[in-house]
């Protein structure tokens, strides 16, 4: 199964917020769907662990220590059995 194939999706974001520790994402599972109810599951019974991000770049800096990202387009939260 593709990222892109219908099924993969499981719910929506609801907020994202930036906080000092990194992204903080509140989202609600589609329970209408069968792969949604096993994402809940899963997350529930604590199988997957962590969010993983996709984005695009909207603006960044060149610093000595490299590219700081400053503006980002939030385009997929996925879950992911092992969170960083």
């Amino acid at each position: 199964m593709s990222a892109d194939d219908p099924r993969c999706y499981v719910g929506d974001v609801v907020e994202s917020t930036e906080t000092d520790d990194g992204l903080a994402i509140k989202g609600r599972f589609d329970l209408d769907t069968e792969f949604g109810k096993s994402a809940y599951r899963n997350t529930k019974g604590r199988r997957v662990s962590g969010l993983s991000i996709g984005y695009a770049i909207r603006n960044s800096t060149k610093t000595a220590a490299g590219n700081e990202l400053t503006d980002l387009e939030l385009i997929e939260v996925p879950i992911v059995a092992r969170g960083q």
